[in-house]
């Protein structure tokens, strides 16, 4: 897209659409992709533990993509705010711009989406939402919005439409 290297976080409840528009935005512009998903899961640990080793080879891959040269766009739910910004502060010396898509979705919707992922446990997925923290910028960084039940295309061409306006000028 331009000699400026991007990481986009790509945040959103389940069933979002962050691993779909992730991969569309990969596709058209080249840029490395980054999802826990795509990580095959260990057993007999905690689930703690898990997202942690999985934060961890994402939070690798993406330093070595960065350092190679390529932007990355990584999506997961980010549901707390201080983590995207202590995974900024651990590239911050790799002269990277952050930018910060949210996929806002209704909760209904999301949980429709999204219930085999919670055996169709409501409660289960009712108290991971419960930790979803709002976004508000506090430590300025670049950001859009999308509605995550309109379509996917245009909210593909709306995010790279947003990273082009989005290169500082040299």
């Amino acid at each position: 897209m331009s000699g400026v290297q991007f990481i986009v976080f790509i945040r959103g409840l389940p069933g979002a659409g962050k691993s779909t528009i992730s991969n569309k935005i990969c596709n058209i512009t080249g840029y490395v992709r980054i999802d826990p998903d795509l990580i095959p899961d260990k057993y007999n640990i905690s689930l703690h533990k898990e997202r942690m080793r999985k934060y961890k080879i994402c939070l690798n891959e993406a330093i070595k993509s960065i350092r190679n040269g390529l932007s990355i766009v990584w999506a997961q739910p980010w549901r707390k705010i201080k983590n995207i910004q202590l995974t900024i502060n651990r590239i911050n010396n790799l002269n990277v711009k952050p930018i910060l898509v949210n996929i806002n979705i209704p909760v209904e919707e999301s949980w429709n989406r999204s219930k085999n992922r919670f055996y169709n446990n409501r409660q289960d997925f009712d108290n991971y939402i419960s930790k979803f923290a709002v976004f508000d910028n506090n430590f300025k960084i670049d950001s859009v919005d999308i509605e995550g039940t309109e379509d996917i295309n245009t909210n593909v061409d709306r995010i790279t439409k947003f990273l082009r306006n989005n290169v500082p000028d040299e």
